[in-house]
């Protein structure tokens, strides 16, 4: 979560991560033997989400081989590629939101 506070001073305004942990061990002055987080991460292009995506694997990556683990990286793809807005859609939804 360390390296995850830090990233998210260098992304994008339109870039978001957000993260949970699942599994964090069953007491503050043990180190466990296991962990499970999980990050929910959004942006405005699927190029811009590959690239984000790409930097949160390095920072696990990286907070493996300083405290000499092993890591799984699974991604779990379920949004969409780009956000595309209509100026007619949005036209007509503040129309109709403001009646």
């Amino acid at each position: 979560f360390n390296g995850v506070t830090q990233l998210r001073q260098h992304i994008k305004k339109t870039e978001r991560v957000h993260g949970v942990i699942l599994d964090g061990g069953q007491a503050a002055n043990i180190i466990p033997d296991f962990t499970h987080v999980r990050f929910y991460t959004c942006a405005t292009t699927r190029q811009d989400l590959d690239v984000l995506t790409s930097r949160l694997h390095d920072i696990a990556r990286g907070a493996a081989i300083l405290t000499g683990c092993e890591f799984d990286f699974a991604l779990i793809l379920n949004g969409v590629h780009e956000i595309i807005t209509s100026p007619l859609f949005s036209h007509l939804f503040e129309h109709y939101v403001t009646v």
